[in-house]
């Protein structure tokens, strides 16, 4: 086959190949972090069954072929052609469509024994050939090893493939190995050590829950930023980007949603309505956060679509900053949502202990000095609000603050003493929990009806369920239909 000028670009000699040109694989924040695959070259997808593997080598072709113009073929080892095709149209890759379109071509050499390997590997070659491939996918190596098996007829195998596909033809592959379970080492030995690049999917627990992440173990000739990141399967193969706080001016195109009932309030978060059903009038809620979440990361995520739900639907909110909060901040913070600073000023109340400072309409100062004298307060703040807006109210408290004033003790008093308020009055309590104190959440846990950690795993925000129990969601913010929201993806 005639190659055009842009295949020469690839030499045949890799010691002198360009390994600085990379290739999209078509999912997004993978591109976005690592930039691609080295193009013209050979990438090596190990993993243990069920990881991923098949999907992430699918998106690679599928993507190629729609949004790059690059034909891609598939010679699978393993599988067979209805059953990719039916698993893949179920997650919206419509390769029959592409087939049609001369824009892909599925090989199914399951059936192979060890006398026709030679057979099948020119029928990848020609397949290649004539759609001008420039990405092929071969599933799975290990299913070609064990058909050859010694390491001798592999290197030679792995070296025709790469002399007559790769590195001749300047296709971009992705080699399927399967990790045995139990076991750490990548295939047979021999594959990676060939490779432009290694990919490792995995799978395991986090905190007894399900969690799945890629390692890049190598991507010859580029500095990676992050070698390891969180994925999911759900609607296919998505990797969570590490998390970056937006600005908080895009929460001033917040649409608040509509409560679930009469008697549940919502969390401010389409998704995590869906996921626990909303708050319960007259609930204490607890967010743990972890040591590795900045202020802002739950600020931008959680707190401010909630606070902002309240104060949008007339309600009143009334904050305790945590520790290492500004309280000019959270004024700044709860007034993005409302455009008219008299209703922030009739709705908002911020207190802190020992405040001082200057003086605003919605500031109110602490004592400190007796938790009984402090909660007198608080409640008398509360009741006016109620008062005056014949709404519920919803008090943010940092309780990490209150504690460091007034001991564990007293504030575990304070927070007995408002349990039974907040469901006479059925408002709302929302306590974040620092691990500023030895096991402050497991002491507060017991009194909160919803119990929510925060937490940080390869740079992604987890948020989870303990109390009722959920599965790990990982937490962005994203405009959908023009307004802002937190989006929660589950980690499947």
């Amino acid at each position: 086959m005639k190659r055009s000028s842009e295949d020469l670009s690839y030499p045949r000699d890799r010691a002198v190949s360009s390994y600085n040109l990379l290739t999209p694989t078509g999912i997004e924040a993978f591109d976005r972090i690592v930039g691609g695959i080295p193009r013209g070259g050979l990438t090596i997808v190990a993993g243990n069954p069920g990881t991923g593997k098949t999907m992430f080598s699918a998106k690679f072709l599928y993507r190629g072929a729609v949004d790059y113009g690059e034909p891609g073929v598939y010679a699978s080892f393993a599988e067979k052609k209805p059953s990719f095709y039916t698993t893949m149209s179920k997650m919206g890759l419509d390769f029959e469509k592409l087939e049609a379109e001369d824009k892909f071509r599925f090989l199914d050499l399951l059936a192979i024994k060890e006398s026709g390997l030679p057979l099948a590997i020119e029928s990848v070659i020609e397949t290649v050939e004539e759609i001008e491939a420039k990405r092929l996918t071969i599933d799975s190596f290990s299913a070609l090893a064990q058909a050859l098996g010694s390491s001798n007829e592999l290197r030679i195998v792995l070296h025709n493939l790469l002399g007559r596909i790769v590195w001749s033809m300047g296709c971009t592959t992705l080699l399927i190995s399967e990790v045995p379970i139990g076991e750490s080492r990548i295939g047979f030995g021999v594959e990676e050590f060939v490779a432009d690049a290694v990919i490792i999917l995995r799978e395991g627990i986090f905190d007894g829950r399900f969690l799945r992440d890629l390692r890049i173990v190598k991507v010859r000739g580029v500095k990676l930023p992050e070698k390891q990141m969180i994925f999911t399967l759900d609607s296919g193969f998505n990797v969570i980007p590490p998390f970056e706080p937006p600005d908080l001016v895009v929460w001033r195109s917040y649409k608040p949603p509509m409560d679930p009932s009469e008697d549940v309030y919502s969390t401010g978060i389409p998704d995590l309505d869906r996921v626990i059903g909303g708050y319960p009038r007259g609930s204490i809620i607890l967010l743990e956060v972890d040591y590795r979440i900045r202020s802002y990361d739950y600020q931008s995520t959680l707190t401010i679509p909630l606070g902002s739900s309240f104060l949008l639907k007339g309600r009143g909110l009334i904050i305790i900053p945590s520790l290492g909060v500004d309280r000019n901040k959270v004024l700044e913070q709860s007034s993005i949502s409302l455009k008219d600073r008299s209703d922030l000023d009739k709705r908002l109340r911020i207190l802190t202990v020992r405040g001082g400072g200057e003086h605003d309409r919605c500031m109110v100062n602490l004592r400190g000095e007796s938790i009984d004298e402090d909660y007198e307060e608080i409640c008398k703040v509360e009741d006016e609000l109620i008062a005056k807006l014949k709404q519920p109210v919803l008090k943010v408290v940092g309780i990490d603050s209150l504690t460091l004033h007034h001991g564990l003790r007293e504030t575990l008093r304070l927070l007995s003493m408002d349990t039974d308020r907040i469901a006479y009055t059925r408002s709302l309590t929302f306590l974040i929990s620092k691990p500023v104190y030895p096991k402050l959440a497991e002491r507060i846990s017991p009194i909160a009806d919803i119990h929510l950690k925060l937490t940080r795993e390869h740079g992604a925000l987890i948020l989870y369920g303990v109390k009722p129990r959920t599965g790990l969601y990982a937490v962005e913010v994203e405009a959908i239909g023009g307004f802002t929201s937190t989006k929660l993806t589950p980690i499947l």
